[in-house]
């Protein structure tokens, strides 16, 4: 379970470093048209919502856990508790550094960067389909996807609400839309891709379980 926790972290890890590695690059060579947004949008609203308070109190978690890590480490001979915490915390390790013993990395970054494409695409789809925002080109759609992401950071199942909010500032503030259009595209884009995961995994769900009887009774 260790293991299996540490790569799930991977995975939501790598999806966040790629995605600020394409940011980082759109915002370079659109600096003019993003960054005042990325700004005024997302930091400024970010930092008056928390306050540098809790990014103080953040910070002091982050010293005491560190404290704590290390105490628990130096002491694990000693106290059983604290070996065991040592032993799992082995085993989450383990699971983040399964990037490192990927057999085919080449198949993985190719995978990687499909289904980023996926997204984007995705995102052409629904602009295009969208009289309103059909005008923009394919650098708008690679960043309305982008800034979309950052509602997987937020503690909303799937990004609900989150994700439309941020699409909504975006239309509006870059733009000059109306909010009725960045909540109609959030809509189609948003929930258009949870029915589409919700189908895929059924799909799933049912294949895994019809083939594992299959396999069962081939053995015997």
């Amino acid at each position: 379970f260790d293991r299996v926790l540490g790569t799930a972290i991977l995975e939501r890890g790598w999806d966040v470093l790629t995605v600020m590695i394409v940011l980082a690059i759109l915002l370079v060579f659109k600096w003019q048209m993003f960054g005042d947004f990325m700004v005024t949008g997302i930091w400024n609203p970010l930092k008056s919502a928390l306050g540098y308070k809790v990014f103080l109190l953040l910070a002091l978690i982050g010293a005491a856990s560190v404290g704590g890590l290390w105490f628990i480490y130096h002491t694990r001979e000693k106290y059983r508790m604290c070996a065991k915490i040592v032993s799992k915390v082995k085993g989450f390790v383990q699971g983040l550094a399964t990037c490192l013993k990927i057999k085919r990395k080449g198949l993985f970054m190719f995978y990687t960067l499909l289904i980023w494409a996926m997204y984007w695409l995705e995102s052409v789809l629904v602009t295009a389909a969208m009289p309103e925002t059909a005008q923009l080109d394919l650098a708008d759609a690679l960043f309305i996807m982008l800034i979309g992401s950052f509602a997987s950071v937020l503690p909303l199942p799937g990004g609900m609400g989150g994700y439309h909010f941020i699409i909504r500032s975006a239309m509006t503030l870059i733009y000059g839309l109306g909010a009725s259009v960045g909540i109609a595209y959030a809509i189609l884009a948003h929930e258009s891709q949870a029915l589409v995961m919700a189908i895929s995994g059924a799909a799933s769900y049912i294949h895994e379980a019809i083939r594992k009887p299959l396999k069962a009774f081939d053995a015997e």
